[in-house]
């Protein structure tokens, strides 16, 4: 009964499509025109033929373009969470009451155990809740478009729908690998043709992660440390009394822990980072950020009258590059370091880009994150973010232990939640002609109206970067 139901539920929202779109206009026609007199109102059979005949001409259309044009799909899995979603339980943080979601087992797959006993972690406070305490949500309905890959290419990092020839399963990734390239996972990163593949800011966002929000820290002294005395916590805010620069140090590891991953546990440092922060900066005061991504260092100081970035290498040398100063007065800040690439956005506007030469060498694994600060300046609103982290676990077979050859006329795709997806590192590429679309709208986990945990609030969608 409940697939009846749901077949039932696909088949109006298509025809809702349909008739949003305009290919089929259902409105009674006018009684009159400019030609003739008023038509007779047609009644009886004769109106209902019209109306049946119409409603015959919608499924028909809603047919056509599941089978050649758009066809929805829904996601079984948490692969490519947290931004798109499998089954899952909506998660309100017991202590800060962030909201935020935890893949799970579907109550309907009886070969699993079930997963009750798991512990969710929020991403914003660190609190720990029982998963059996929150609903079970469905995962996302996506809306994949079937022509445009007859018109051209799939592109690196589209997100893609396509068959597993071997097992006969539709799948849902993030293209990685394009025919003919070297592809390898390293520390973390995707490298093409032995080069970090540079992602576009829109990618970036879709994959961010997030790792701290001090409008939801009920105690911000517990995560973050600084031994300078003329620093303080100012209400909401931070202080940097001093003359010269203190810092305040964020001293939980950023690891490539998921909270969308209740389960499963990996402990890998993660030191591509991205700061925002609101701040007041009085006259002769400053405020900058350090990254630690290894044996890399990266600082930026800025205030009145300069501005730089000193970033220093592995091998001991130090470099300090320019940037704009910062006038007294209030502003948002943003200091990134992401893929090789360190950026720093004042008042929304991009102020300056550097980008730091791939390493060859092994990375030591580390990772570390501080605010800095002198002067009188104040830091409020502090969010921080970490970047997708790609997990190169020696239970896959392709691009990861070793750099791997795509062959001619097929792809590499990887899932976005890496530490659990089933994808091209274990069995390898897909073939072109077994693509069947770019996803390119996500329904946020549709569950009907008749159907147990239902929320209003659940009929949302956004577009799929």
């Amino acid at each position: 009964m409940e697939a009846f139901f749901s077949a039932v539920g696909r088949g109006a929202i298509w025809i809702l499509m349909v008739l949003t779109l305009g290919l089929v206009d259902l409105r009674p026609k006018p009684a009159a025109t400019l030609s003739g007199p008023p038509e007779p109102e047609k009644q009886g059979w004769e109106a209902t033929r019209e109306w049946l005949e119409t409603a015959v001409v919608a499924v028909l259309m809603a047919l056509f373009i599941r089978q050649y044009l758009a066809e929805p799909y829904q996601i079984p899995t948490g692969s490519m969470g947290p931004g798109l979603h499998g089954v899952h339980r909506d998660i309100s943080c017991p202590a800060c009451h962030a909201l935020y979601e935890t893949g799970c087992v579907d109550p309907s797959d009886h070969e699993n155990p079930g997963d009750l006993s798991y512990l969710a972690t929020c991403p914003a406070c660190g609190k720990q809740t029982e998963l059996g305490r929150h609903p079970v949500k469905r995962g996302d309905k996506i809306l994949a478009n079937k022509l445009l890959y007859l018109l051209r290419s799939p592109k690196r990092f589209e997100v893609v729908v396509f068959r597993h020839r071997e097992s006969g399963k539709t799948y849902i990734k993030r293209l990685a690998g394009l025919p003919g390239e070297i592809l390898q996972v390293r520390h973390g990163d995707l490298y093409i043709n032995n080069r970090i593949a540079i992602r576009p800011p829109e990618i970036q966002e879709a994959m961010r992660v997030p790792v701290y929000d001090s409008a939801r820290d009920p105690d911000p002294m517990r995560r973050w440390k600084g031994e300078d005395p003329g620093l303080a916590l100012d209400g909401a805010a931070w202080r940097f009394q001093g003359t010269a620069w203190s810092q305040l140090a964020y001293t939980p590891e950023i690891t490539d822990q998921l909270a969308y991953n209740s389960g499963y546990r990996s402990l890998k440092p993660v030191g591509d980072l991205r700061v925002a922060l609101d701040c007041e900066i009085p006259a002769g005061g400053g405020i900058g950020c350090e990254i630690q991504e290894d044996s890399q260092v990266f600082r930026w100081e800025l205030e009145e009258g300069a501005g730089r970035l000193v970033r220093s290498t592995e091998n001991g040398q130090r470099e300090v590059l320019e940037t704009r100063p910062l006038a007294a007065g209030r502003h948002r800040l943003v200091f990134s370091n992401i893929d090789d690439v360190q950026v720093l956005e004042v008042d929304g506007r991009e102020a300056g880009r550097w980008t730091t030469p791939t390493r060859e060498e092994e990375h030591l694994e580390t990772a570390r994150l501080a605010l800095l600060g002198r002067g009188g300046a104040r830091v409020t609103a502090v969010h921080v973010d970490r970047d997708n982290y790609y997990t190169q676990d020696s239970g896959y077979h392709y691009g990861t232990r070793a750099p791997f050859r795509i062959p001619e006329g097929q792809y590499f795709f990887l899932g976005d939640n890496s530490q659990i997806s089933n994808d091209s590192r274990a069995w390898g590429t897909v073939q072109a002609a077994d693509i069947l679309g770019k996803g390119v709208l996500a329904v946020v986990h549709l569950d009907l109206p008749w159907e147990e945990g239902f929320s209003w609030r659940d009929l949302s969608g956004h577009l799929i970067r």
